[in-house]
């Protein structure tokens, strides 16, 4: 047998250079077919979203779940006469309907939710533009609460004009209803946590604001230890609640209803 011919330094270098190309376009195209979009950060998800201007939420909404609830409410709003109180928000204010204190304020009022997971200010904006304050009747009170989807990504000043857009939207559509802005809940478990403190200035900016504009603000109860930290108890996921938590919203909430609605 011949003996085989040794492979020059230059063609090594070559092989290595196409065997790290050849990887680099294997790890592309994993990443592109096997990572899902939920991996992203926040700010890739919703560029070119801003929290002050309306946005149609296309992502994670491949089933088509957002707009079809959406739907749902500009149905019920064109429907519904002599409704006393509607919640908007986003997921903390959907699964409250799941909770004691939901029904407790169902015998008491005439009341719908409006609710969507994951929601930002700007969705809630589309929303609103699109058919939900479409009233056949205007409610007596709208509850606002929403903002704390915004918090990975914005700033919370712009958060808060998002959230004032929204009130405005509302006091010029539903010129006769009270509105009633809630501030968020506490995000993590630790008080010092940066997500946690970016809710704390985005509510304390809600509070001045509303306070100028005539807007009824209630600061959402404490479900906080000494130490600030956010109590099982009152989560399920320190950004979720439980019906202890639910409970004394509701609580709060029913000291301004009991104020504003009257019986028709």
């Amino acid at each position: 047998m011949g003996k085989r011919k040794k492979l020059s330094a230059w063609s090594w270098m070559m092989w290595f250079l196409y065997a790290v190309a050849t990887g680099c376009v294997i790890v592309q195209i994993s990443l592109f077919v096997f990572v899902d979009d939920d991996s992203a950060s926040p700010q890739q998800k919703n560029k070119g979203e801003r929290p002050d201007m309306p946005a149609l939420r296309s992502r994670g909404q491949t089933d088509m779940r957002w707009m079809s609830l959406h739907d749902e409410y500009v149905n019920i709003a064109r429907k519904t006469k002599n409704l006393d109180v509607i919640f908007f928000g986003d997921s903390i204010t959907l699964h409250w309907i799941n909770m004691q204190s939901w029904k407790s304020l169902s015998s008491m009022y005439k009341i719908k939710n409006f609710g969507i997971g994951g929601d930002r200010t700007q969705h809630v904006l589309w929303r609103m533009d699109h058919g939900e304050l479409d009233f056949a009747q205007a409610p007596q009170v709208l509850v606002l609460m929403i903002g704390t989807n915004n918090l990975d990504s914005d700033e919370p000043q712009d958060i808060a004009e998002g959230a004032f857009q929204a009130t405005d939207r509302i006091r010029e559509r539903l010129k006769h209803t009270k509105i009633i802005l809630v501030g968020i809940p506490p995000r993590s478990k630790f008080p010092n946590n940066k997500i946690r403190l970016k809710g704390e200035s985005y509510n304390r900016i809600l509070k001045e604001r509303a306070q100028k504009k005539g807007i009824e603000f209630i600061e959402f109860p404490v479900v906080v230890n000494e130490d600030g930290v956010f109590e099982r108890e009152f989560t399920t996921d320190f950004v979720h609640l439980t019906n202890k938590a639910y409970d004394r919203l509701a609580e709060s909430v029913n000291v301004v209803l009991m104020k504003s609605i009257t019986k028709r």
